[in-house]
């Protein structure tokens, strides 16, 4: 992937607006509880945390979208705001206090969108759908992967 085709996946990334269908279930980490998500045979589901300016989030929220859309509905997603990303509940959840972060099935948590992406994919088993063919193209994609998340990335989100 060349830098022409990365620049518009970017600003498609920075520019994606919060939906009406996401902000009817906003708000996750609201008067100490966290939400939880019953998936079908009782299991709970996956809970992704989201922010809507974020693009580090906006990588995963695409790929539940893209790469097949039936994922997003095995994952619940919940947008949070910067107030909810200083609470001692969401701290819990991600140390960090930035967004992505995950909530397995069995309540265990994943922070860092790379490491959210691998995990749903093992999960899953979709990794071939946003994932070059040959080494090279892996390489160009962990590229620029890499320089997003040193060099552009908000220190926020």
């Amino acid at each position: 992937m060349g830098l022409r085709r990365a620049l518009p996946l970017a600003l498609l990334l920075r520019s994606r607006a919060m939906g009406l269908r996401q902000r009817a279930r906003a708000l996750a980490v609201r008067g100490g509880a966290l939400r939880e998500s019953i998936a079908y045979g009782g299991q709970k589901k996956p809970v992704f945390y989201d922010m809507t300016h974020s693009n580090n989030a906006a990588r995963v929220r695409l790929w539940l979208r893209l790469v097949d859309p039936a994922l997003s509905q095995q994952v619940e997603s919940t947008f949070i705001t910067y107030d909810d990303l200083r609470s001692e509940e969401y701290g819990k959840l991600n140390p960090l206090r930035k967004v992505p972060a995950l909530v397995r099935g069995d309540g265990g948590t994943v922070f860092e969108s790379d490491v959210i992406l691998k995990y749903l994919e093992d999960l899953y088993g979709n990794n071939e759908a946003m994932t070059p063919a040959t080494p090279e193209g892996r390489q160009v994609m962990n590229l620029f992967i890499r320089i997003h998340d040193i060099y552009i990335s908000s220190p926020n989100c």
